[in-house]
């Protein structure tokens, strides 16, 4: 069994700690990278007011973070680290702003690539049963008009909750 580590905190401002623990979710990052990176690019940052209410920031690290980002996270004082953080804050927002018009355009390219296949009679029957269960009702829809579409896709989207899959499975039966 491995050795346990005392998890360490440090007590920051709610709204500062909200932000860098929503920042890290956002951003697939532990906290204490996203505190060793402000750290490292912000040194001379002037010190800020800290003001309540306070609550505890978990300094956890994710299994990747170098131990340097560890020990720079850990042993930077509270008043240090709020001042770092509001010193890059800009910098790391946009960062995730960056990130997340990136996760945006993938979905984009992911929804055109289903549109092709689903609408397209020559693509796999595995592969439109697999689009039968996408997250897009016209992707749904596109596979209970396509001629290629296995029965138990078909028989799947009998019950699919939007109309549009359900009216373009009646028109399949009408046409």
């Amino acid at each position: 069994m491995p050795p346990r580590t005392k998890t360490i905190t440090v007590d920051l401002p709610l709204g500062l700690r909200d932000e860098i623990t929503s920042l890290a979710e956002t951003t697939g990052r532990s906290v204490v990278y996203l505190i060793a990176r402000a750290l490292a690019a912000a040194p001379d940052a002037p010190p800020v007011e800290l003001d309540g209410p306070f609550a505890p920031l978990a300094l956890v690290p994710a299994e990747d973070d170098p131990p340097r980002l560890r020990a720079m996270a850990r042993v930077a004082p509270a008043g240090r680290i709020a001042a770092v953080w509001t010193a890059t804050r800009p910098h790391f927002l946009a960062w995730a702003a960056r990130l997340a018009l990136a996760d945006r355009a993938a979905a984009a390219d992911d929804l055109d690539v289903e549109l092709r296949d689903a609408a397209n009679p020559h693509t796999d029957p595995a592969r439109l049963a697999a689009l039968a269960a996408s997250e897009y009702p016209r992707v749904r829809a596109l596979v209970a008009a396509n001629p290629a579409a296995p029965p138990a896709a078909l028989e799947q989207l009998r019950s699919d909750r939007d109309r549009v899959v359900r009216e373009a499975l009646a028109a399949r039966r009408t046409g």
